[in-house]
């Protein structure tokens, strides 16, 4: 039997096989991916990788005392199910890094959108302070490389970390809840629960007052609970920022109220941490939108080009749109599948000036066919790749007018990820980082 199986051998998984290796050197560690991989096949021998249906099924036999499996494979694939059941335990970097470092003071973000945005504001602000912080997280640095802040470790955590998180921290901040990953998580029922169980673990947690979801799978754990986005505390009212009824000024340049909701919930961590929030309020002026985040590019012809690749959600998507609101809008949408459910979203589209839709991937084809079948009036067409579709829109937009790239969706299939697929909109664009 071996000691160790890292299954997935991404940037995650290979910062956990260089971790375990420090610091069990004499234990036996393997490598699992579900195909084979040429260049993991070069890194070790034949008794260390495993791959494909006889890796999957010695895993599934219990040939591995402990599985640290990497997040993007699911908690509910049969052979992870079935290895616990002969006895094999599973657990993650996450877990690892929770273990390694049970004393350190620790923040997590959560939410279905403005996780990465909220994050890096609330690391922004406490830095404002003085602060010794640690950021980490989906923020590139896989987890188990950082080391915790003297202050606070902020760790913005995706469902996929969370499901299985058996460690707690000290605050834990729960932004918001909608339909997400379900073929990971199996069902929405479950998605919610896996996003929320670990987060009770906590000492404190702030959550969205708007959010009757978010109160429903709190609803155990109230006695720890603050709300933001509430009259009687931080709240965003008419575009505006307010502190109860008192209207706040502040130079916060991030469009849009979900973005100031974002400002909403870091401010009622620094009231409860008792920081003097209201010296802050006029320091915001730096604190920049996250790279592929409604970015802005204006061509020689004044087209203005908007990569929003990272919204992977129509409640995302429909967050951007309203920030872009009276002038016409050409957009860009579609992606991988994840049973997303689009008929709030088109039915919003419906009400504005839309130039164009160009829709890609397997929901843009799904999205399509719903259009057709109800004799949509949007000016709407399905695109092979995405550099046709830029292509198209190109065609049509005018001087003065918005193209956004705002897919809905994720980016596996023609991209590896929404960085690739933000970077290949603004290179069919004409622009370059």
């Amino acid at each position: 039997m071996i000691d160790y199986c890292i299954w997935g051998f991404g940037k995650e998984g290979q910062a956990s096989y260089q971790y375990l290796s420090r610091l069990y050197p004499n234990a036996s560690i393997a490598v699992l991916t579900d195909v084979f991989d040429a260049k993991v096949a070069q890194l070790f021998t034949d008794k260390q990788y495993f791959y494909a249906d006889g890796g999957l099924d010695l895993l599934a036999q219990g040939h591995f005392k402990t599985i640290v499996k990497s997040p993007g494979i699911s908690l509910y694939r049969d052979e992870l199910v079935q290895a616990k059941l002969n006895g094999s335990l599973v657990t993650s970097s996450t877990n690892l890094w929770f273990q390694r470092f049970p004393d350190a003071k620790k923040i997590i973000v959560t939410g279905t959108k403005g996780k990465s945005t909220t994050a890096t504001l609330l690391h922004y602000c406490l830095s404002l302070f003085g602060m010794d912080l640690c950021l980490a997280g989906n923020l590139g640095t896989p987890l188990i490389d950082v080391e915790p802040g003297k202050d606070w470790t902020i760790l913005e955590l995706s469902s996929y970390q969370l499901a299985d998180l058996t460690e707690s921290a000290d605050i834990s901040i729960l932004l918001n809840l909608f339909p997400e990953h379900i073929p990971w998580h199996k069902s929405v029922e479950q998605y919610y629960l896996d996003k929320t169980h670990s987060l009770k673990l906590s000492s404190s947690i702030i959550c969205n007052g708007q959010s009757q979801l978010v109160s429903q799978y709190l609803v155990d754990v109230t006695d720890k609970t603050t709300h933001f986005d509430t009259p009687n505390g931080f709240n965003v009212k008419d575009h505006q920022l307010y502190y109860k009824e008192d209207l706040l000024q502040h130079n916060f340049t991030l469009k849009g109220d979900h973005n100031l909701a974002n400002l909403v919930c870091v401010l009622t961590l620094l009231d409860q941490l008792k920081l003097s929030w209201r010296s802050i309020l006029m320091k915001l002026a730096d604190f920049e939108a996250l790279p592929h985040r409604m970015e802005l590019f204006v061509d020689a012809n004044g087209i203005e080009f908007i990569n929003d690749s990272i919204s992977t959600t129509p409640e995302s998507t429909k967050c951007a749109i309203e920030c872009l609101a009276n002038t016409k809008l050409f957009l860009l949408l579609g992606g991988a599948e994840r049973q997303q459910n689009y008929l709030e979203l088109l039915s919003y589209l419906e009400t504005l000036d839309i130039g164009h839709i160009a829709l890609i991937g397997v929901t843009g084809k799904r999205i399509n066919d719903y259009l057709i079948s109800v004799n949509s009036k949007l000016n709407f067409a399905y695109y092979d790749r995405l550099k046709d579709a830029c292509v198209s829109i190109q065609k049509l937009v005018k001087p003065g007018e918005k193209v956004l790239l705002s897919p809905a969706a994720p980016s596996f299939g023609e991209f590896d990820n929404f960085q690739q697929r933000g970077d290949a909109f603004l290179l069919h664009a004409g622009f370059s980082r």
